[in-house]
C-alpha cells in the first residue's frame, strides 16, 4: 500500500502532509511526496519546502520518495498518477478567491474528478481528525467509505458518526418510514437505507470504534453540511457517484460537489470499490 502526499509549501499543504503521514504510519503504508514547483519561485525556497516536508515525515518514521513537478497542483497530480497507482492521495492547498473560483472553477472539485482513488482534500489546517462524519446514501452499504473513515478514526483515536438523510415528505416514495419515526424504529425496518446504517455500525464496532447513528430529513448536501458545522466535525467522508450527463449535472446537483464547494473542513472522497486492505 502506497500513499501520495502533495505539497506546494502552503500551511494547508503542510497540514495535509502531517495528517497523511500519521495515517500512513498507522496503516503501514509507504509514502511518495509530490512537491509542486510554482513558476517564479526561487530554487532555494523550493529546496526549503521539500526539506521541511521530508523532515516532517521522517519525524513520523517515514522516509518518502520525492517527486517534483512544475505547474499547477491538478496538472502535477495528473502526471504523477499516470506514472504510478496509489491507495490514497492527500492534498492540501489554499483555495482560490471568490472571483477566481467563478472564472476557473473549484480546485477541490477538479481534484475529486481527476483522482481515481480515495482523495483526502485539506483546505483548513487541523491538528487531528478525531470527529469523523460519514454520509450514508440510499445506494446501499458503502463498505469502502465506512472502512476508510474508520481507519482514519483509528489513526487519530477518534469517533465516527454515520448520517443518513431521507428526503422531505413531498419527495418520499411508498415504503420509506414516516417522518415521525424514531431512529430505533427506522433501524428495525427492512429498507436498504436501514440495512446500510446497521452494517456500517457493525463494521465500525468490529474495528473497535465508538459510533453514533443519526437520521436527518432534507436535502443530503444541506444536511451533511449542517451536521458537520453543528457538531464541529474534523472530517467529512463522501462518495463520488458523479452525474454522467450535462443534463443530470444541471437537474440533480451532485452531493459531493456541493459539499466540496461549501465547506472548508477536510473532505475524504471515496469512489466505489476502494476499501483499504484490512
Amino acid at each position: 500500500m502506497k500513499f501520495l502526499l502533495c505539497t506546494d509549501g502552503s500551511n494547508q499543504a503542510m497540514a495535509a502532509v502531517r495528517l497523511g503521514g500519521r495515517l500512513a504510519a498507522h496503516m503501514g503504508a509507504s509514502v511518495a511526496l509530490l512537491c509542486i514547483e510554482r513558476p517564479g519561485r526561487p530554487r532555494s525556497r523550493q529546496a526549503t519546502i521539500e526539506a521541511q516536508a521530508r523532515e516532517l515525515l521522517q519525524r513520523q518514521g517515514i522516509t518518502p520518495e520525492l517527486h517534483t513537478y512544475p505547474g499547477s497542483l491538478p496538472d502535477a497530480l495528473r502526471r504523477q498518477l499516470q506514472q504510478e497507482t496509489y491507495a490514497l492521495v492527500v492534498v492540501g492547498y489554499r483555495e482560490r478567491r471568490f472571483l477566481e473560483k467563478v472564472l476557473f472553477g473549484s480546485v477541490a472539485v477538479r481534484i475529486a474528478h481527476l483522482v481515481p482513488v480515495p482523495v483526502l482534500i485539506v483546505r483548513e489546517p487541523r491538528e487531528a481528525l478525531r470527529r469523523i462524519l460519514i454520509g450514508i446514501s440510499g445506494r446501499g452499504f458503502q463498505e469502502e467509505e465506512v472502512r476508510w473513515g474508520g481507519e482514519i478514526a483509528r489513526a487519530f483515536g477518534g469517533q465516527v458518526t454515520l448520517l443518513h438523510v431521507l428526503p422531505p415528505p413531498p419527495l418520499m416514495y411508498t415504503g420509506l418510514p414516516q417522518v415521525s419515526e424514531s431512529l430505533a424504529d427506522f433501524l428495525e425496518s427492512d429498507t436498504e437505507e436501514a440495512r446500510a446504517l446497521r452494517e456500517g455500525a457493525a463494521l465500525l464496532t468490529a474495528m473497535g470504534l465508538p459510533v453514533e447513528l443519526q437520521l436527518a430529513y432534507g436535502l443530503p448536501e444541506r444536511e451533511v453540511l449542517r451536521v458537520a458545522y453543528e457538531q464541529d466535525e474534523d472530517l467529512l467522508v463522501v462518495g463520488s457517484a458523479w452525474a454522467v450527463s450535462p443534463w443530470q449535472r444541471l437537474a440533480l446537483p451532485n452531493v459531493t460537489e456541493q459539499v466540496l464547494l461549501h465547506t472548508r473542513r477536510p473532505v475524504l472522497v471515496v469512489r466505489p470499490e476502494q476499501a483499504p486492505d484490512s
